[in-house]
């Protein structure tokens, strides 16, 4: 007669392996190391803009140049806005201590925003252009310049009815006038130089 076999035999099926109980905290933490999953979600700075949303954005779409000059007092330039259809003259604030100036339609990702009232809103893009105070290597002398944030409907610079190149800048001088988004608009921008 044979003898018994006491362990079975299950066909289709790994046999299972043996474990040992932990030996030491070591042994543990290998353990726990090997079952960690990957986690794919945003951390560090993709965490925080993801978090802040386009706000956050907003701040690092541009990027000043070298030789930019914060303003810590008067500038020598004016900018005024004009609107032919309701006849208003406003002089824009420059604003001190900043290099730049940011214009679009929209008023969380622009200094200047083209509000909602005129009919200019459909054609400025939300970021639209920036004017940018940068100081002469020559002289010192301190100049604006306007850059187009490679806008849809493009800025125009005085009589001229073809838009100014994108992203490269352009040196305002006194009585420069400026169209954001249409040459026929009813707005328009002076800048004057003292």
């Amino acid at each position: 007669m044979e003898p018994k076999v006491r362990h079975r035999i299950q066909f289709g099926r790994r046999p299972r392996k043996y474990r040992p109980p932990f030996k030491s905290d070591d042994d543990q933490v290998k353990t726990v190391k090997k079952r960690l999953k990957v986690v794919m979600k945003p951390s560090g700075i993709l965490n925080y803009s993801h978090l802040q949303g386009p706000k956050y954005d907003a701040k690092t779409f541009y990027t000043p140049p070298e030789d930019e000059f914060e303003p810590e007092n008067e500038t020598g330039y004016h900018v005024f806005k004009f609107d032919d259809l309701t006849k208003d003259e406003v002089e824009v604030p420059l604003l001190i201590g900043k290099s730049y100036i940011t214009i679009g339609r929209d008023s969380d990702l622009a200094d200047l925003a083209l509000n909602g009232k005129t009919d200019d809103e459909s054609v400025v893009s939300k970021r639209h252009a920036v004017l940018q105070f940068r100081r002469s290597k020559d002289l010192g002398e301190i100049k604006l310049y306007i850059l187009d944030l490679d806008s849809t409907n493009g800025t125009f610079l005085n009589e001229s009815k073809t838009e100014l190149p994108k992203q490269r800048y352009i040196e305002l001088k006194d009585k420069d006038r400026l169209k954001f988004g249409d040459y026929n608009s009813h707005i328009e921008f002076v800048v004057l130089k003292k």
